[in-house]
């Protein structure tokens, strides 16, 4: 099963546009003396902050994959910029510990519990958007991936981890 999260955060673009004319007034302004060389400095600062901005939630598209391999199910992410694309993240569902929805104290509380986490975010939207954490284990630690699943692909994942753990409490 794949699924490609729609874009659906319209304030992003905004931010970028309103920064590349930031930028572009910062640049044509001539105020004079060091005032210049500050002004055309920060707008170098807010150009490459634009540009940044546009490629990574404009120009990329993630796909998150679900494939069954030997009566289990594996995850990977595909990261498409253009017509290229490449698995960014992969592992087996069997090393899924955890998946709940993303607030603003998941990082903090995953942090305690599961110590020495990291955290690889593959979204699309910045601002809006059913955002989800997934741990997993890996070797000695743990890694979360935050991304934006739909209902059918987080019912697929939770029915496969509590078929894990039926498979390992017997």
């Amino acid at each position: 099963m794949k699924y490609t999260p729609p874009r659906t955060d319209k304030k992003i673009r905004a931010v970028y546009c309103a920064l590349f004319l930031l930028a572009i007034l910062g640049m044509v302004i001539k105020v004079g003396g060091f005032y210049t060389t500050a002004l055309q400095c920060s707008a170098v600062i807010m150009l490459t902050a634009c540009l940044a901005i546009f490629i990574k939630y404009e120009l990329i598209t993630y796909t998150y994959i679900l494939i069954e391999r030997n009566n289990t199910l594996d995850f990977y992410i595909d990261k498409c910029t253009g017509k290229r694309g490449s698995y960014v993240c992969y592992f087996p569902l069997t090393d899924a510990v955890r998946l709940e929805k993303l607030d603003k104290n998941s990082k903090s509380r995953l942090r305690e519990e599961y110590k020495g986490i990291s955290f690889y975010k593959h979204t699309k939207n910045i601002f809006t958007g059913d955002k989800y954490v997934l741990v997993f284990q890996n070797g000695q630690g743990y890694d979360a991936v935050i991304f934006e699943p739909d209902e059918r692909f987080i019912r697929l994942i939770n029915n496969e981890m509590d078929k894990n753990k039926e498979a390992e409490n017997q």
